[in-house]
């Protein structure tokens, strides 16, 4: 486990394959995944970040949508939303969710994004390219545009959720339910050491999960169970992003972020690292 120490406590974060963007007071910053510090930004009352390849965006107040220059930190372009709205990645997407108009985009390139599909209620989403899973506070369903389906379980409010491994996790009852993304089919309940799962994400093809009771992660194509990480992070668990070998963990009170290997290795001699 190593220590990461930051301006502020991060008010945003986001993973890439090998790198990591937090936003902690007024500045924006990005770390190689090992945290190696890549660029420092002036940047202020960023609420949302997510980047895929070379793509960085964020949600500025509550209404801007913007492009970030990955190079310097830079605005480059940005667009006003309808109201109150995040970022959701993964898959090689991402996507802004408007909460007030119940709509949500594929953020495409600068200034460009994909004509809107309805996302009512939203308590959870999560992105796998063109697909954009979710659930709805208000029914026991979770959807996408192909799929509808009934869960056993009753989610009260927002809970976690993301895409790994071709299937649909969400942290619910203290564990972990999967769903199949290619046919919907829902799996048998995953008991996890940390009580709710209050975050979930995935790191090249490794879920990592936690709350403020600890950390976790599962490698679907290996592991039968979840194994715990030793790892913890200061106060409340504000955000969680993965990388492809190392997990970060930053505190909603604290000026620090928690980082802890996934997977064994490091990056082969030639294999990119930013």
């Amino acid at each position: 486990m190593t220590v990461i120490r930051l301006p502020a406590p991060a008010q945003a974060a986001a993973g890439g394959t090998a790198t990591v963007w937090c936003a902690a007071g007024d500045q924006l910053l990005s770390f190689d995944q090992f945290g190696v510090p890549r660029l420092t930004h002036p940047l202020s009352d960023v609420r949302s970040l997510a980047t895929v390849g070379e793509t960085v965006a964020a949600v500025i107040g509550e209404r801007s949508l913007a492009w970030i220059n990955g190079e310097t930190g830079e605005i480059k372009r940005q667009e006003e939303l309808a109201g109150r709205s995040f970022l959701a990645s993964g898959g090689g997407a991402i996507w802004v969710i408007e909460s007030d108009t119940g709509s949500a985009r594929r953020v495409i390139g600068p200034g460009k994004t994909s004509k809107s599909i309805s996302v009512r209620d939203v308590g959870g989403v999560a992105s796998d390219g063109d697909q954009l899973w979710w659930f709805s506070t208000r029914e026991r369903f979770v959807r996408e545009e192909q799929h509808v389906i009934a869960l056993n379980q009753t989610i009260n409010g927002p809970a976690a959720m993301t895409l790994c491994s071709g299937s649909v996790w969400l942290g619910v009852g203290g564990g972990l339910l999967s769903i199949s993304a290619w046919n919907g089919q829902t799996r048998p309940m995953l008991p996890i050491p940390v009580g709710d799962a209050s975050h979930l994400t995935c790191g090249a093809g490794i879920l990592v999960g936690g709350s403020s009771e600890g950390l976790f992660v599962l490698d679907p194509s290996a592991d039968a169970d979840v194994r715990r990480l030793d790892a913890a992070v200061p106060g409340q668990l504000g955000h969680l992003v993965a990388t492809r070998f190392v997990a970060w963990a930053f505190s909603a009170d604290s000026p620090v972020a928690v980082t802890v290997p996934i997977r064994e290795g490091r990056p082969a001699q030639g294999e990119p690292n930013g």
